[in-house]
Formats: structure tokens, sequence, C-alpha cells
């Protein structure tokens, strides 16, 4: 029997991209990329393979996503750096959320995940890069 759509919890669009996201870096964090399947990550968040494939290609390309929701919060565009923000304020604001992502060890994880999967797969550090420094960087 069908749901009913006014009780059916399961988010659409962007908000369940974001939904996948999160699931999938907390169980990123958890296990580590090797150990976490992208059916781990769809049964976690309670969508089908097929669903988070349809939102992301591969492990891979998921993995960038939540490098560029960091790189968002570090550089983004709520940033004094994408507002055209005098240096200091630019460069003391990027200084600020370069050390709070450091010290929630998101920023370990990441580049610890990055390292240790380039030999294996070396488009992910070109992702990394890309998504991450790379875009900070060119900002």
């Amino acid at each position: 029997m069908p749901k009913d759509p006014a009780t059916r919890k399961v988010p659409r669009g962007a908000r369940r991209r974001k939904q996948l996201i999160d699931v999938a870096e907390q169980m990123l964090l958890e296990r580590g990329f090797p150990d976490t399947t992208m059916q781990m990550i769809a049964e976690a968040a309670g969508a089908s393979k097929e669903t988070l494939y349809r939102h992301f290609e591969s492990k891979e390309l998921l993995f960038a996503e939540i490098i560029s929701r960091k790189a968002q919060q570090i550089s983004g565009p709520d940033t004094p750096m994408a507002r055209g923000g005098s240096p200091e304020t630019v460069l003391s604001e990027l200084g600020i959320n370069l050390l709070r992502t450091i010290v929630t060890g998101e920023a370990s994880f990441l580049f610890r995940t990055v390292v240790a999967e380039a030999a294996r797969t070396p488009e992910l550090g070109d992702l990394f890069y890309q998504r991450g420094p790379g875009l900070t960087v060119e900002r």
C-alpha cells in the first residue's frame, strides 16, 4: 500500500542530497573511505542505492561533495572573501575558518583519506585539490 505523501519522511531534491552527504560524511569519518560502501551509505540514509547513485555517480564524487561543503565553510559565498572585504578582514576570517575546521578534526579526516587513497585512486587527490584548497586559492 503506498504511503500518504503527507506522511512520507524522505525529503526530496536538495534536502535529500544534503541528507545523503551528511550521512556519508559521518560514515566515512567513522569507518574510513575504503571500508564504507555506497550500499552502506544508502541504507544508513534510508535510501535506495539507485537514489544515491542518482545524486552521486561514485563514492569519489560523493567525497568530493563533502570537500566542497568544507571549502564553502572556509571561503564560500557568505565569507568576506566572496563579498570583497578588506584584506585584513578576509585573511582574519579565512584563518579563523581554517582553524575551526582543523580543531574539529574534519580537515585531518579529509586529508588522511586523500593521502591514504591517492595511490589507489589518484583522481581523489585531484578532486580534493580542485574542490578544496584549489578553489580557495582561486577565490
